[in-house]
C-alpha cells in the first residue's frame, strides 16, 4: 500500500494511489480505491495528533536530529534522577515543534522515525 509523503496533499496522495499498481490489483473499483486511498491519508493524519510525546535526551538530539517518542503519562529519568511529565501542553509544543520543521524543510523534511521498544531499564528485554 502506498503512504503519504512529507508534504504531500492529500489529492496528490489520492491522485497517485489511484494509478498504483497494488490499489489497481486489491481495489479494481475506482470508488472503492479513492475511497481507501482517502482512508490511509487521514490515518495519517491521526498518527501526527496522536497521544506520543517526543522526548529529547541530549545525546540523541545530536545525532542527525532523530528524537525519541515516549507515550503519555511520567517518565523516569534514572541517570538525572527526576520524572518527566508528559502532558498535553507538552504535546501541544512538541507538535507545534514537528510542524515548523515541516514548514520550514518542505520536501527535505524527513519525517519521523518509528523503530521498536529497546526496553534499556529491563536487563530481560532487548536493548
Amino acid at each position: 500500500m502506498p503512504k503519504p509523503n512529507p508534504g504531500e496533499t492529500e489529492a496528490e496522495f489520492v491522485a497517485r494511489c489511484m494509478a498504483d499498481a497494488t490499489m489497481l490489483q486489491e481495489y479494481p473499483e475506482a470508488a472503492q480505491r479513492e475511497a481507501v486511498a482517502h482512508e490511509l491519508f487521514r490515518r495519517k493524519e491521526k498518527m501526527m495528533n496522536s497521544a506520543l510525546i517526543i522526548f529529547n535526551r541530549a545525546p540523541l538530539a545530536t545525532l542527525g536530529g532523530w528524537i525519541h517518542i515516549v507515550p503519555k503519562g511520567e517518565l523516569p529519568n534514572r541517570e538525572a534522577g527526576l520524572v518527566q511529565v508528559l502532558d498535553e501542553p507538552a504535546f501541544d509544543a512538541i507538535l507545534a515543534n514537528i510542524a515548523a520543521d515541516r514548514a520550514r524543510l518542505g520536501d527535505r523534511w524527513p519525517g519521523v522515525y518509528a523503530g521498536k521498544e529497546h526496553f534499556i531499564y529491563n536487563d530481560e528485554q532487548d536493548s
